[in-house]
């Protein structure tokens, strides 16, 4: 007669279900790591489209601002007057008086706003030859002036749109509100709104 001596039940092994519940446990919760890493990413480059998108709209603001009586004499020289335009092609060249980004001293105001809206469309469209990961997709820029009664003030709308990679719920209903670039459900914008 053989019998266990000292041999505990808890110490002989693991059952082949224990070993399966284990399994299915951490294959569970390893998926769902897998999951949020997906959102994270997701997450992420919908930020790094927002922060270009801001960066592009910074920059043409203080072009604005830097040189508000050129645009101001140029665009909008009578009370009431308004100018609006949309970027979404490398239409715009650079002007004659400037070099390699670089404005000459001798250039006449109406090309120094040629020169802005030329940087304009270069950063806007700069950012869709950069790498995919970190471009905008389709970007489009609009800019919108309007004096001021019969000041040197202006007020400013700039709108920079793309299309993202994810659709957004809802935005069938907020298609009627996109002033800039293509309405569909991927339809990102920024509108900044100032004055000059």
């Amino acid at each position: 007669m053989c019998r266990r001596t000292g041999i505990s039940r808890a110490a002989s092994g693991f059952t082949l279900i224990e070993i399966l519940v284990t399994a299915i446990i951490l294959s569970t919760a390893l998926l769902g790591l897998v999951m949020v890493q997906g959102l994270s990413k997701v997450s992420s480059y919908e930020a790094r489209q927002r922060t270009l998108a801001m960066y592009v709209t910074n920059d043409m603001v203080e072009r604005l601002r830097l040189n508000k009586s050129a645009w101001i004499n140029t665009k909008l020289p009578n009370s009431g007057d308004t100018y609006s335009t949309a970027i979404s092609s490398a239409a715009l060249t650079l002007p004659g008086c400037a070099t390699s980004f670089v404005l000459a001293s001798g250039c006449s105001q109406s090309a120094l706003v040629d020169f802005d809206l030329f940087n304009f469309q270069e950063q806007l469209l700069g950012t869709a030859t950069a790498n995919v990961n970190s471009a905008l997709l389709a970007p489009t820029g609009c800019l919108a002036l309007s004096r001021i009664g019969s000041n040197n003030m202006a007020s400013v709308v700039i709108t920079i749109a793309w299309q993202s990679k994810e659709k957004m719920n809802g935005s069938a209903q907020q298609s009627a509100n996109v002033t800039c670039g293509t309405a569909s459900q991927k339809h990102r914008q920024l509108v900044v709104r100032t004055v000059i």
